[in-house]
């Protein structure tokens, strides 16, 4: 980062506290909302994905199937039917 705009002592002590912080300080520096708490505890969250890895690599397999004629070979109804025979 430059730094010639800034005085010596603004230099000196840049990324410091000015004095030394207080615990109700400390205390906003390092509180944990909710989100951050799950994060820290290993959640994820989010949701569960719908399709399982079998289901949907059959999906992207039905999907992009074509014909001779470069349609596709498969509707929307006969993909979700497939999908739900597998389940």
């Amino acid at each position: 980062m430059p730094h010639e705009y800034l005085s010596d002592e603004q230099v000196s002590r840049y990324g410091r506290f000015v004095a030394d912080p207080t615990a109700e300080e400390l205390e906003k520096f390092f509180f944990l909302d909710g989100a951050a708490l799950e994060r820290a505890r290993g959640h994820t969250g989010g949701r569960k994905p719908k399709l399982n890895a079998r289901q949907a690599a059959t999906v992207r397999r039905m999907y992009q199937a074509t014909g001779p004629d470069g349609k596709r070979l498969h509707t929307v109804a006969e993909i979700a039917q497939a999908v739900a025979e597998i389940a």
